[in-house]
């Protein structure tokens, strides 16, 4: 996919996910995973927490194992959507 364009899918996806209500008061391990469930690729089926901080899923149309517990603050927006883009296309 295109980088530019993966990055705008992620961010509407970010911005979606912060007009929940409540989402604000959402720990920072709630917030990954919704955000998490939310871009993984629905027709594999399947989206685990594998344990604290680890979420499995298919990514990019290839099943990974994200570890995000030294994730930049979810609501750091920028540097949160930067790392999701390297951790999804590495």
């Amino acid at each position: 996919m295109n980088t530019k364009n993966e990055l705008c899918s992620l961010e509407q996806i970010y911005n979606f996910l912060l007009m929940r209500p409540y989402f604000h008061n959402y720990s920072q391990f709630e917030k990954l995973k919704e955000f998490f469930y939310e871009i993984h690729e629905m027709e594999s089926g399947f989206f685990e927490v594998k344990n604290s901080y680890r979420f499995l899923g298919t990514f990019n149309g290839r099943e990974k194992l994200i570890d995000s517990s030294h994730s930049p603050d979810f609501l750091d927006k920028s540097r949160f959507l930067q790392w999701v883009m390297h951790q999804i296309n590495e």
